[in-house]
């Protein structure tokens, strides 16, 4: 009967007119989708893309891709609001729950990855650890032990030297020192080191030429041959800004989603901004929601401020050039609205230095997924 009923309705509202003469407006066609169940909207809609069939051929096309964008956002509208009621009954314990967490957490540093960071101090120990384990591997290897085991013990001490002399200190001696090690490890096709080799070429760091195009082969060589996460992140963010590579959102969604799946938080925090926003991908924001929800129970902030401002979020209200209250995602305004603002968002308190641009957009959001 439900099914009948909305088919029938659909034919009026097509045909542009309500049973009382009068004119149907998009937003009452919208509201009259919303207040079906999923399963009659989209058998309504699909039984009319069905009778566009009999439209007159110039029409037909545009018929049946009217048609099935409009079931798709019905679909998705529903998803996504199904997926906020969710949320919102348990918002009082999410809000609870995460700021216990907040108050409790350890301090976070400055770089994520690697997980291992010594500092200063720790240099002179790793050193001389490193020294031993090495003529330790150099008995075995003559004596015919189990070389590859000691070995690879050695180069994750050599890969801790190295990220402790690129990350802590600032002497050039240390840094090329750095630059060095992580250079010699990745080209013995040591995982880590590949995926740092890449991100020292593209940032110049260890006194490395700057050399973007070389940054991305090695990321993308350590992603594709040993499924490395944060290379694969870093090779997602390359595509997403340009960075060596020809912008391209749709690979930028791809890796994203590559990595979120093998388990960088990050990665999953940018998926679902992506899928809120349609960036690289049809818009899908329940899905967006489930990857920054996994992202914030994992324990990433801007991700579990996201997903608070979402439940909050009341459409009108101005965000002061944010997607949200969180001020995690800015907005990509259009040409004419960055001429209008002189490239300033207007009603941002940082507007001193908040420029209106797709790529700073962008580079915004990036950086945010890296707190």
């Amino acid at each position: 009967k439900q099914w009948k009923l909305s088919l029938f309705r659909t034919r009026k509202l097509y045909e542009g007119v309500e049973s009382n003469g009068s004119i149907v407006t998009e937003a009452m066609f919208n509201s009259f989708f919303n207040k079906l169940s999923p399963r009659a909207a989209v058998f309504a809609l699909k039984t009319r893309v069905a009778e566009c069939e009999g439209d007159i051929n110039d029409e037909r096309p545009a018929c049946k891709e009217a048609l099935e964008d409009t079931a798709y956002k019905v679909v998705e509208n529903t998803a996504y609001n199904l997926a906020l009621e969710k949320l919102k009954r348990k918002k009082t314990k999410l809000r609870r729950d995460w700021d216990h967490l907040a108050k409790h957490a350890q301090p976070i540093p400055s770089r994520t990855w690697p997980e291992r960071q010594p500092d200063d101090e720790e240099i002179p120990s790793i050193d001389i650890e490193w020294t031993y384990c090495q003529r330790e591997s150099q008995l075995l290897s003559i004596q015919g032990g189990e070389f590859i085991a000691v070995s690879a013990y050695c180069n994750d001490l050599l890969f801790a030297l190295a990220t402790s002399l690129l990350g802590q200190s600032l002497e050039e001696k240390l840094q090329k020192r750095g630059g060095l090690i992580i250079r010699v490890l990745a080209h013995q096709g040591y995982p880590d080191a590949m995926c740092s080799y890449g991100m020292c070429l593209m940032e110049g760091k260890g006194c490395l030429p700057t050399n973007s195009d070389e940054g991305v082969m090695w990321l993308r060589k350590a992603s594709d041959e040993h499924n490395h996460a944060q290379a694969t992140y870093e090779l997602a963010g390359a595509f997403y800004l340009g960075d060596g590579v020809e912008v391209d959102e749709c690979k930028s969604v791809h890796y994203f989603k590559k990595a979120a799946t093998i388990g960088h938080v990050a990665a999953a925090y940018m998926l679902g901004d992506c899928l809120l926003d349609g960036i690289g991908v049809k818009i899908n924001r329940a899905e967006g929601i489930f990857w920054l929800f996994k992202a914030a129970e994992d324990g990433h902030r801007g991700a579990r401020s996201r997903i608070l401002s979402l439940i909050e979020y009341k459409d009108g209200n101005n965000y002061g050039g944010f997607t949200d209250s969180s001020r995690q995602s800015l907005l990509s305004l259009n040409t004419s609205e960055v001429q209008n603002y002189g490239g300033i968002i207007n009603s941002s308190p940082y507007e001193s230095t908040q420029i209106v641009s797709p790529i700073v957009r962008r580079r915004n959001t990036l950086n945010n997924s890296k707190i």
